[in-house]
């Protein structure tokens, strides 16, 4: 039971706890997880901000210049280094090398500027030593042919931002550049006259990208509104087209605006954040694993695995003092019964408690007092059964001997004519023969009135004209069954007590009478009375559960008999003044046959 009990309050105790534990480290998890994806979402909206300002800032910058109309006009006019060339075409390549060469420095994003004439197939350049690219370095330029495709697609007259890989020779070795492609219309005709090149260097994007804190293996990596890849840290895969390397790519080129999902790479579960820039129509793409967005939660989960091994540990102790806490007033309660199995009702449970065991113990320690005290009644009364009955059998023996003799004297009585001597011996044969015939002990109230008129009948012959008596009995209680030997000896009593001491004639009163649910038996007489002091005394040993002994045998025997008969539900009162007379009154219920029969 104790072992039970243990395991049970651990299993209420712990279980919980160990639920409650992996939900609030899996929410924590998902919220952090949630938290830091948004995070990284407002990150990559900043980033964006910031290289839209810088791209759009060295398109500003560029625009006075493109636009200045002498500019332009010796932009048409340039032309191949070749044997023609004179002073004048020179002084035009100068004057332009100057142009392009200021707007290079015009922002420290800038590496390099390029000018170039599609009719004379002329490229002007702001670095290196060389003014102007032979036709086969033009053509061998990385980003070059990304502006012949520009041009056979039809979309010359667009601004572009494009990715690519620079001529090493003449941009400082900065290998990945971002191309910003301008054609230069004339503002008189509205013709292309030429193309401005103006190349940053790709690392000015990667890092304010790398300013994002992504983990021990996160990356970021920027892609164009035609999914190339613009700024990556693995630069082998700048200009590279994205869904050929990211798959899930897919799923978002589409996409307006920014957010978050995840996908599964290697099997691992990855946040996947991106936002769409609403100025070029870019998509920058943070990738992180879930484990990295999360490794806070690790502290979580750390910590409510201590919370859990505490708990566990205090659960098994705090299960430990409370099962014992119950346990020990329980063994207690046991051992007790154990007692009680055994016979033994005098072992009452000692304790200071003021709880439910408490409570427990007293009700105990009360049911066993009141099963001894009824154990100790139930051996009273079949002690005083036995008694009354062997008593009857004794008198049952000359039952026959004495009615025969009782008969005989009647009939001397009447041959000689001795009438008082008749009277005598028919009330006392009818006397025995009510009183000892059957063996019932529960008669009619009509049965138990005869009988004491017999006897009254008997000790009127005795006392000669001294007594007198007058029984009154409701007619609506003859019927009702009660103990026979409970009245006889309280008018006994009046007549010995009473009458008997008393000087001039006597007189007795007996009552019978129904009052609510309840027999009233009274018997008044105005004997010697009793005095007071004996009156207590008497009083005292009725409230006692002592066996019938001494003087008060025949009150304490009535008294003893209501007892166990009715249960307590009984009453007895003696009033008397002495010199003046005594009245008893009991009082008992009226039951029906099934009470009757249960009782006794």
């Amino acid at each position: 039971m104790r072992a039970r009990l243990l395991v049970l309050y651990s299993l209420v105790v712990i279980f919980p706890v160990f639920i409650i534990g992996i939900w609030v480290y899996s929410r924590s998890t998902a919220l952090i997880e949630q938290e830091s994806a948004a995070l990284i979402s407002n990150n990559l909206v900043n980033v964006s901000d910031n290289i839209d300002n810088m791209l759009r800032n060295i398109e500003y910058i560029s625009l006075p210049l493109l636009l200045d109309e002498n500019f332009q006009k010796k932009v048409s006019l340039l032309k191949h280094l070749d044997n023609t060339f004179s002073y004048a075409d020179f002084e035009i390549q100068e004057e332009l090398k100057h142009f392009i060469f200021n707007m290079s420095f015009s922002s420290p994003y800038i590496t390099s500027v390029y000018v170039y004439n599609p009719y004379s197939d002329t490229m002007l350049l702001s670095a290196g030593n060389e003014r102007v690219l032979s036709n086969e370095s033009l053509h061998n330029l990385p980003w070059f042919s990304q502006y012949k495709l520009i041009s056979e697609q039809g979309t010359r007259t667009e601004a572009k931002w494009f990715a690519s890989q620079a001529a090493e020779k003449n941009e400082d070795n900065n290998k990945y550049i971002l191309c910003y492609y301008k054609p230069l219309i004339d503002i008189k005709t509205g013709k292309i006259i030429g193309v401005a090149f103006i190349n940053i260097n790709e690392a000015a994007i990667s890092q304010l990208m790398g300013r994002m804190k992504l983990g021990k293996t996160g990356y970021s990596f920027l892609i164009d509104d035609e999914g190339i890849i613009t700024s990556h840290m693995d630069k082998s895969l700048i200009g590279q087209k994205a869904s050929d390397y990211y798959p899930y790519i897919n799923s978002i080129i589409d996409e307006e605006g920014g957010g978050y999902y995840k996908h599964a790479i290697n099997r691992e579960k990855h946040v996947i954040s991106y936002y769409t820039s609403p100025l070029y129509g870019w998509k920058y793409v943070a990738v992180i694993p879930s484990s990295e967005l999360t490794s806070g939660s690790f502290l979580i989960r750390d910590f409510i695995l201590i919370i859990y091994f505490l708990s566990f540990v205090l659960g098994i102790l705090g299960a430990f003092l409370i099962t014992r806490q119950f346990y020990q007033p329980m063994e207690t309660l046991l051992s007790h019964m154990r007692y009680v199995e055994n016979g033994n009702l005098s072992k009452l449970i000692q304790h200071k408690r003021s709880d439910e065991f408490g409570y427990a113990f007293d009700r105990f320690n009360e049911m066993i007092t009141k099963l001894k005290t009824s154990i100790e009644e139930v051996f009273m009364h079949n002690l005083l059964k036995k008694e009354a009955q062997l008593k009857a059998i004794h008198s049952q023996i000359n039952e026959h001997f004495l009615y025969n003799t009782l008969d005989c004297i009647y009939w001397m009585s009447r041959v000689y004519k001795v009438d008082d001597i008749s009277h005598l011996v028919s009330s006392l044969s009818k006397y025995f023969r009510l009183n000892l015939s059957s063996g019932n002990d529960i008669v009619k109230i009509s049965e138990v009135v005869e009988l004491i008129g017999y006897y009254l009948d008997i000790q009127k012959i005795r006392y000669k004209n001294k007594l007198s008596v007058d029984i009154q009995v409701d007619d609506s209680i003859r019927h009702c069954r009660v103990l026979k030997y409970l009245f006889q000896p309280i008018v006994e009593n009046a007549v010995y007590h009473g009458i008997e001491k008393k000087k001039g004639n006597g007189y007795i009163n007996i009552c019978f009478n129904k009052v609510g649910n309840r027999i009233r038996f009274q018997v008044t007489d105005n004997g010697a009375g009793i005095p007071n002091q004996k009156l207590e005394k008497i009083m005292k040993c009725l409230e006692k559960d002592d066996l019938p002994t001494g003087d008060n045998f025949a009150l304490q025997n009535i008294n003893s008999q209501m007892r166990i008969f009715y249960d307590n539900d009984y009453s007895i009162n003696i009033s008397s003044i002495e010199g003046e007379g005594t009245t008893v009154t009991l009082e008992i219920p009226i039951l029906d046959e099934m009470e009757m029969k249960q009782s006794v």
